[in-house]
């Protein structure tokens, strides 16, 4: 209740977050506040808890992993290392283990945080999902949410942002790069 009054001036289309199956949600990425509006947004909706792709770097803070594991994010290794292909496809089983469960998880596709709040380049993780199941993707577009929280700075802001839900897709099975394209599109 707290962030929906400090930080949520609107939320759209909740009327579009599947309720009898698990899905897959991805957003654009500007700000940590996303990793808090989003699950209070749909969490109530849909009375079930939200799984988020979260960097394994952040778990590295006792305050932060207590934070994300109550969370039940999904930790993936977003920078090169030795362990990198390891723990992703840790975090994909996982992915997979909750879609089948009827969980919904979520995906920001840029990988990383905007600086201005404008789209970056995607990578192609959720379209994987999706090659592997049959759920739909859940298109989410957030507002505002890099001046509430912006890269680099330490403490959120007294800002509001908007959540914008759109109709989940379908894709039959088209390779990778075209459901990106799709899924960014939206």
């Amino acid at each position: 209740p707290l962030v929906k009054l400090l930080s949520i001036k609107n939320i759209n289309g909740r009327e579009n977050l599947p309720k009898d199956k698990g899905f897959i949600f991805i957003c654009n990425h500007g700000s940590f506040i996303d990793d808090i509006v989003l699950p209070v947004t749909i969490s109530p909706t849909i009375n079930k808890h939200t799984h988020i792709y979260c960097n394994d770097k952040f778990l590295k803070n006792l305050f932060t992993r207590t934070y994300l594991k109550w969370g039940r994010v999904i930790p993936i290794r977003t920078y090169k290392s030795k362990d990198q292909k390891k723990i992703n496809k840790k975090a994909f089983k996982l992915a997979l283990k909750y879609l089948k469960k009827g969980d919904p998880v979520g995906i920001f596709p840029e990988g990383h945080r905007s600086k201005d709040g404008k789209l970056q380049k995607a990578y192609h993780g959720a379209a994987k999902l999706i090659v592997k199941t049959d759920v739909p993707i859940v298109p989410i577009g957030t507002v505002g949410t890099h001046k509430i929280w912006p890269k680099g700075s330490k403490l959120p802001k007294l800002k509001k942002c908007t959540v914008n839900i759109g109709k989940p897709l379908y894709f039959n099975k088209q390779n990778v790069e075209q459901i990106t394209k799709k899924i960014m599109k939206s």
